[in-house]
């Protein structure tokens, strides 16, 4: 393993990749949750990677969650950033050059918290969207994108009142060609799934169970029996599994391995059981976000 430094104290948490300068490699974007930045480390070649860029996201503001898509319509990535003490999501526009411009933040909700974020359109308009889980008022905030690099004022959505809502991904789990929404339920041992209508973003809300204690954490989509159908995994932090919902299965992890954080390649349509089986088991991830989560709840 090759590690890079993101700083004495740093605490990095959230993380993803994409081409932040148009050459072709992949780069790196994390937040560093007690500096209060998003780091860029662009790769130049062969897996190395310049010294990280840092972007404030604000005092005290706790970036816990990242991700990126082209918010501004000019073919180039953007990033949104999840800033959990100060319940806002935040963009940064990217110039094609591996620089960003300084956040531009929009509320989720008053004293909200959230901790994940997922892109997509909505509504059905070509213009990305984002959904966030907003863990301490239990509810999944949207922001309709405008295809500029602005946003609207979020629009809220009951998860279920004591749900804490902790992992928000996207798929079409129904086949109408519309964005759907799964959201990992940490405190109401379930997971609830968002039917998108495409023009008002979400008509009505389906939980599932993951099992007594199971205190899921993440979720993520994908099609794991080839039939063409987005199926959901869940990581079980409370039971010590993985659950797949199709029904739901739960595949063990290990006495106190405690899985945090899955995360699942879309475009994977070929992977057999046995490969998934191997995968699961290697997911135990705890990162710095679960031990923040676990003196929370």
């Amino acid at each position: 393993m090759v590690t890079i430094s993101t700083g004495d104290g740093s605490v990095p948490s959230g993380i993803a990749v994409g081409d932040f300068n148009g050459d072709c490699r992949l780069d790196i974007v994390l937040t560093t949750s007690f500096t209060d930045n998003v780091g860029i480390l662009l790769e130049y070649g062969n897996g190395i990677f310049t010294a990280m860029i840092t972007y404030p996201t604000g005092d005290s503001s706790l970036p816990v969650a990242v991700t990126v898509g082209d918010f501004n319509s000019d073919d180039g990535l953007d990033i949104v950033v999840v800033n959990h003490n100060s319940s806002n999501v935040a963009i940064l526009l990217g110039y094609s050059n591996g620089s960003f411009a300084n956040q531009v933040a929009y509320s989720t909700g008053t004293r909200c918290q959230p901790w994940s974020v997922a892109v997509g359109d909505v509504n059905n308009d070509k213009r990305l969207d984002l959904a966030v889980a907003n863990y301490n008022i239990d509810n999944v905030g949207i922001l309709l994108g405008h295809g500029t690099g602005t946003f609207a004022a979020v629009r809220t959505y009951s998860s279920g009142v004591g749900s804490g809502p902790s992992f928000i991904s996207a798929g079409d789990f129904n086949k109408d060609n519309r964005l759907d929404i799964a959201v990992a339920n940490s405190l109401s041992n379930n997971i609830s799934v968002f039917l998108g209508s495409g023009s008002e973003p979400f008509t009505g809300i389906t939980a599932y169970a993951t099992g007594d204690g199971s205190r899921p954490h993440s979720v993520a989509v994908g099609d794991f029996n080839n039939d063409g159908r987005s199926d959901i995994v869940v990581a079980n932090y409370g039971t010590n599994n993985v659950g797949i919902f199709k029904p739901m299965m739960n595949y063990s992890t290990g006495d106190g391995s405690a899985p945090f954080s899955v995360a699942v390649d879309l475009s994977v349509v070929t992977i057999d059981w046995i490969l998934l089986l191997q995968i699961l088991k290697l997911i135990t991830l705890l990162s710095f976000v679960a031990l923040v989560m676990e003196l929370l709840l």
